[in-house]
């Protein structure tokens, strides 16, 4: 992900997302700038990952970003657990333009995974 950031000008929009594989957890002590805090579960190592990448590129995770009942944050479901590992990032300022963001229950590519959508406000110059 670094060296495909490093590539991108400044003054071109950037929308990462993908099954990341990792948590980031409820927890946002000391990335409140880039975690909106609306998730599930605990943050591990692929999570922490994931956080340095979005402040060092001054990213948002949208995911986070709206409060939404749990059953429109996970992302995966199995017998045995659940859990949130897709995400959506954009450029920390313009986070605005974002109107929602959400898991769509009952839509699924497969039998454990929910598509993950953001609603975002796409400006012409």
């Amino acid at each position: 992900m670094d060296s495909a950031m490093s590539r991108i000008p400044s003054s071109k929009e950037v929308i990462a997302a993908g099954d990341l594989s990792g948590h980031v957890g409820r927890d946002r002590s000391g990335v409140e700038r880039w975690h909106g805090g609306w998730t599930i579960g605990r943050r591990n190592n692929e999570g922490e990952d994931i956080l340095e990448i979005v402040k060092a590129y001054d990213l948002a995770l949208v995911n986070t970003s709206f409060q939404e009942k749990e059953v429109h944050l996970i992302t995966f479901e199995s017998r045995r657990s659940t859990s949130m590992t897709d995400d959506i990032a954009i450029k920390r300022d313009h986070l605005g333009r974002v109107g929602n963001c959400k898991v769509v229950p009952g839509e699924s590519k497969a039998s454990q995974c929910r598509f993950l959508i953001a609603d975002l406000t796409v400006c012409r110059k």
